[in-house]
């Protein structure tokens, strides 16, 4: 399916996003609106293929604005690019050798797979302006891919140009401005849940009072595995300089004011890097140096709880979250996808959450280099195809699928985090029937809000967590429902900061754009956190959480988990989850 050309606007607010005021001339308006049709482009991509050609022609090696005069040799550019493809992808005679179909178009195998007979080369003329050929209009499929469900029950979230940024050009001050700013931000919400009259103070000036702190936890160990000895302060440039202090927990540790939060009776609280923390006590001395002694802990204030009752015209549905990867580590048949597919049959949902990696770059297989075809074509027989085929069968057209790619997804034009919702080849993308989300993103169905990533921030939280219990306190009751907590309370998908050297692969964080890993002010009915850890379902302060782990385990079938949703009732009793054994 090309961009909807019946909605001329969401092309042009698209492109003032990324042009900005060079498409304000209506001449370079109208050229850019027409190569997007043209070349099946989005306008993110119409600028980056901008950006390549305007750097690459300039004599000053730098991107120069996009005027009406540089229209024509652009146009004549894409012209070259998609006639150098189309030479790739036209079929030869004899049939086409092994090799020769691995290097084939992933566009025009993605066009035969999602139901389009008609290569994209019969569409565009020379000089193309974005009207389809006659004789391609009869050529068409008879079944075009937007006729296969009316409509999507999932609702992304509002923010997703926002994900579209562009990264490795992170600036030293870029990195240091987002810590302080996510230090100062939850000085503010404590400062107005706890009604603290005066600034928080420097951790490291010496009082005779006891004072307030906040910032951020950090370990000074040398092996990078945080103690309860090794855990530092450090403050914001603002209210501390952005020195680091130890710190030491009193004998007579506990909770300010005695006060339990929110979320009921604590024994303790787990402490990590990157954790934004709040204490009162004051600076002291020893041998080795000053120090700041906690005496009391200020849990950071709590989310707005989830929506209690059953809202205005919702109704009740289920949905099936599965999580890959999708292929045994032995071969990459997609065995354990083919049984999600029977699991779907069998339970009939209206609604699919599928979570990367689709085409894992950890794969042993891959990882060694034994492949056979292009990453895109184990995609499109091993998953496009087998879903197309599901939603054509009978009481499966009216299935709303959402899709959330990973990290480690060899099938994205993104593989930083935060992540850019899309995953596949471009036909795969257009397929109406499934809703690409970013990663992480928290977005509704049928008014019950999900948070979903697919990093897995409870293995990282559980490797990186030290506990202190309170003086009253004892061992943490249920280690998993403290890391959920984590989440809440930090009110980030992914709080740790540094990411462990050891996994700091499967994340491939953006610090810069980590703004975009924040909950929002309510927290959701539902959060989904696939892990390597042990499958669980949670209540934790009213929402809850799913860890479905994945699809596959080395070489047998995983789990996934089955999500009902029953309208009538209220509260958290209303959200039943089953994990599913495929």
């Amino acid at each position: 399916m090309d961009i909807d050309e019946d909605k001329p606007e969401n092309l042009e607010s698209g492109l003032r996003n990324y042009f900005a005021g060079a498409v304000d001339t209506p001449e370079v308006m109208s050229a850019c609106v027409s190569l997007c049709k043209a070349y099946n482009l989005e306008p993110q991509d119409l600028y980056f293929r901008w950006e390549a050609f305007s750097y690459t022609t300039n004599q000053a090696k730098s991107i120069s604005r996009l005027t009406p005069e540089r229209i024509q040799p652009l146009r004549e550019h894409l012209q070259r690019e998609f006639k150098a493809n189309v030479a790739i992808a036209t079929p030869r005679r004899p049939p086409p050798t092994a090799s020769a179909k691995i290097t084939a178009s992933k566009s025009a195998y993605a066009s035969r797979i999602m139901g389009q007979s008609t290569p994209v080369a019969t569409r565009i003329a020379d000089g193309a302006t974005g009207s389809p050929a006659p004789s391609s209009r009869l050529a068409q499929s008879t079944v075009p891919l937007n006729s296969v469900a009316s409509k999507n029950r999932i609702v992304p979230p509002k923010n997703l140009a926002d994900y579209s940024y562009r990264y490795m050009y992170e600036k030293i001050h870029e990195r240091s401005n987002a810590l302080d700013n996510r230090i100062n931000e939850m000085a503010e919400i404590v400062k107005d849940y706890y009604s603290v009259e005066d600034d928080f103070a420097d951790p490291n000036a010496d009082t005779e009072e006891d004072v307030i702190v906040i910032g951020r936890i950090c370990d000074s160990s040398a092996d990078g595995k945080l103690t309860e000895g090794s855990i530092v302060l450090e403050p914001s440039k603002w209210m501390g300089s952005g020195r680091r202090i130890p710190i030491q927990f009193a004998s007579t540790f506990r909770m300010y004011r005695d006060t339990p939060p929110a979320g009921g009776e604590r024994a303790g609280m787990g402490f990590f890097p990157g954790a934004i923390a709040a204490f009162k006590g004051n600076k002291a001395h020893s041998q080795e140096g000053g120090f700041f002694m906690v005496k009391e802990l200020l849990p950071l204030p709590p989310l707005k709880p989830p929506s209690s009752g059953s809202m205005k015209g919702a109704v009740s549905f289920s949905a099936l979250v599965a999580c890959g990867p999708f292929t045994f580590d032995s071969d990459l048949n997609y065995t354990p996808f083919r049984a999600v597919l029977e699991s779907i049959r069998k339970l009939r949902p209206t609604v699919l959450i599928l979570l990367g990696p689709f085409v894992d770059s950890n794969h042993p297989l891959i990882r060694e280099g034994d492949v056979e075809k292009q990453f895109d074509s184990y995609f499109i027989e091993g998953i496009a195809s087998p879903l197309r085929s599901l939603v054509k069968e009978e009481g499966f057209k009216d299935l709303s699928v959402g899709i959330v790619p990973s990290v480690r997804d060899l099938i994205t034009n993104r593989n930083v985090f935060p992540q850019g919702a899309g995953v596949g080849p471009p036909k795969f993308q257009a397929w109406p029937i499934v809703k690409f989300l970013p990663n992480p993103c928290t977005f509704s169905v049928n008014g019950l809000t999900i948070g979903v990533s697919t990093v897995d921030v409870l293995f990282h939280l559980r490797k990186s967590e030290v506990y202190r219990p309170f003086a009253t306190g004892g061992p943490q009751a249920d280690p998993m429902a403290g890391l959920c907590r984590h989440i809440l309370d930090q009110r980030s998908f992914y709080p740790v900061f540094p990411v462990p050297k050891d996994v700091a692969s499967e994340v491939n964080l953006d610090l810069s754009h980590s703004n975009l890993l924040s909950l929002e002010e309510t927290a959701p009915d539902v959060v989904v956190l696939p892990s390597r850890l042990k499958e669980f379902t949670k209540v934790v302060e009213g929402t809850v959480f799913v860890n479905p782990s994945s699809a596959s385990k080395f070489n047998s079938n995983g789990m996934i988990a089955r999500i009902t949703v029953d309208a009538m009732r209220t509260g958290p009793e209303r959200i039943s989850v089953d994990l599913v054994k495929l």
